[in-house]
């Protein structure tokens, strides 16, 4: 610098002026005379700084330096042209360091330019032909997308920056070859064209699912699978084992063997079937015919019409309109074993299928012949029941071993009674209690009431009210056996079974008291000591005879109501004074206690 230049730049320092003033007066100088601006950058990869050197600061220079070292000098304090201040009260402009060079960016204050990765700086390139980056403090070329990853056979791979990621495929022309020669592109996609002559190759996956074997088998799992059955081709080697002749054979070394017997189902018009099964069995191929022969197994399918009036089950049924109906009972000789059998007889007879079983047609039935006047057994009495007759012991006792099942009425007869009955349901392979009350024989017209029951409970109790013939009623019962000369309580049993005897008789004149009479039965054990607290298995029933002879029977099982109540309302008996006899049912469960009329 000239002299008076000098002097300004050293009395500027003894007067405190700006660094950048004097600086830019300096600079703006030494550009003029360099024939540069300030702010210009050099030659290419070099930028014009304010460098101050360290050992010197005061000595300020304007130098030109390759971009690499621009680093070492901003570290030191030199700063881009422009931007050069002595001291920091001068208060730099920020913001210059990127129109100088790229990827220099501003920092701190005053203003030094550092390295930037930025790579926004440098604003070039795209996705496709790559974005320059920061490199060395420079702007570089970035590295072009790479797109082969979206071609094949039938594609390739292509690359646009406005599209969503750069890559995309564009399809070849229709028509090329592709898969190994098996298919043709056709809009980017290779169609398989082997299926046309059904000789794909299966170790291609991509034929999955195609035919094979010229049509008779399809690829799967990379084999040839043979899917011709029932109409294969034996001389493929492929279909050994396959089903061929529409399923009636099976491809066996090379030839279709006729296997419709197996399954019963050949085709008589087909003459390699002569001789073999036909319609599910039921019939044998002869001369194009399915001639049935299910009756000679009598196995016929009634559902089939062929096999209308032909044996089916065994034997056991006739086709009928369509259904098997049995016909064994006709010979009783049904097997029980078959359900469709249930209720028919077996056993020539002598039995009946219950339960899968041939159940003998009987049951036994036993009982005691007894005296309704005190209960005492009766000794040869004649008892007879379906046919069959025994005497009784000497206690009265009778039993038969095989009565046929179903009601049946035991009716039983001695000297000196009258004759009785009494109608129970006799059960297979079960003993039924059939006791019969006999009303010894009297020359006073009279009519008997008699209450018989099981073992238990152990006491139950009759009740008998009429007119007195005084206009008012009496009542028979336990506590007063006999309230009035034309009716009384013959026995009292406590002890189970019965009987318990009630009579009404002529009052002198020859003569019944007229009126209505009422007959019911208390349960007076109703549940204590251990007895059962209820009628339910009492099987108690009420016998009326008239002059000996059995004249009505009531069970109290028929009756209404719940049989835990006390009182069984049997009947009212309407009688005339010259001993016509009307009976009117009452069979109602009732409440009260013993003793209350009903």
């Amino acid at each position: 610098m000239d002299r008076n230049t000098f002097d300004d730049f050293t009395r500027s320092l003894a007067i405190g002026t700006s660094r950048r003033r004097v600086l830019r007066g300096l600079i703006g100088g030494a550009a003029a005379l360099a024939g540069v601006k300030a702010t210009d950058t050099a030659a290419a990869g070099k930028t014009t700084i304010c460098h101050f050197p360290p050992d010197n600061p005061a000595n300020v220079q304007i130098i030109s330096v390759g971009n690499p070292a621009l680093p070492d000098h901003f570290a030191h304090g030199d700063m881009v042209l422009g931007e050069c201040c002595v001291y920091s009260e001068c208060a730099p402009t920020m913001g210059d360091c990127g129109v100088l060079v790229d990827c220099l960016a501003d920092q701190g204050s005053p203003s030094s330019c550092v390295y930037s990765d930025d790579s926004s700086m440098c604003g070039g390139g795209d996705i496709c032909n790559g974005l320059a980056t920061c490199q060395g403090g420079t702007c570089g070329v970035g590295t072009p997308l790479d797109c082969s990853g979206y071609g094949d056979q039938c594609n390739v791979g292509a690359c646009d920056p406005d599209v969503d990621g750069g890559c995309y495929p564009v399809p070849l022309d229709d028509g090329i070859s592709c898969n190994n020669g098996a298919g043709t592109c056709s809009a980017g996609g290779c169609i398989p064209t082997c299926q046309e002559s059904s000789t794909c190759d299966c170790l291609d996956a991509a034929n999955a699912g195609l035919g094979c074997n010229n049509g008779e088998g399809t690829c799967q799992n990379g084999g040839c699978v043979p899917t011709c059955a029932p109409n294969c081709t034996c001389s493929f080697v492929e279909n050994e084992g396959q089903g061929c002749n529409g399923g009636e054979g099976v491809c066996t070394d090379g030839a279709c063997v006729q296997t419709c017997a197996v399954t019963s189902s050949c085709d008589c018009s087909d003459s390699d079937n002569e001789g073999l099964g036909c319609n599910g069995g039921e019939g044998t191929c002869q001369g194009d015919i399915c001639v049935q022969t299910c009756a000679a197994t009598s196995s016929c399918d009634c559902a089939d019409a062929d096999n209308e009036g032909l044996g089916c089950n065994g034997g056991e049924g006739v086709c009928t309109d369509g259904e098997c109906v049995q016909t064994c009972a006709a010979t009783s000789t049904c097997d029980c074993s078959d359900d469709d059998n249930a209720g028919l007889g077996c056993d020539d007879g002598a039995g009946t299928c219950q339960g899968g079983a041939c159940v003998p047609n009987c049951g036994s039935i036993s009982g005691q012949i007894t005296s309704s006047a005190n209960g005492s057994g009766i000794a040869g009495a004649t008892v007879t029941v379906a046919g069959q007759t025994t005497p009784s012991d000497t206690n009265g006792n009778y039993s038969f071993a095989c009565v046929p099942v179903g009601s049946q009425e035991v009716a039983a007869s001695a000297d000196g009674y009258g004759n009785g009955s009494n109608t129970v349901t006799v059960t297979a392979n079960q003993d039924v209690t059939a006791n019969v009350v006999l009303v010894p024989e009297s020359t006073t017209d009279q009519i008997t009431i008699v209450l018989t029951w099981n073992p238990q409970p152990d006491d139950l109790d009759s009740h008998l009210t009429g007119p007195d013939g005084s206009g008012g009623r009496f009542h028979v019962w336990y506590q007063n056996q006999q309230p009035v000369p034309h009716a009384k309580l013959d026995v009292d049993d406590v002890d189970g079974n019965g009987p318990e005897t009630v009579t009404v008789i002529e009052a002198l004149g020859g003569a019944f008291v007229a009126g209505d009479y009422h007959y019911w039965v208390y349960n007076y054990s109703n549940g204590s000591r251990g007895m059962p607290p209820d009628f339910t298995d009492s099987g108690a029933t009420v016998t009326i005879y008239k002059d000996g002879v059995q004249t009505a029977q009531y069970d109290v099982s028929a009756a209404s109501g719940s049989q835990a109540l006390f009182n069984w309302n049997v009947v009212t008996l309407s009688l005339a004074a010259n001993g016509d006899l009307n009976l009117t049912p009452i069979q109602v469960m009732a409440g009260g206690g013993n003793g209350s009329e009903p």
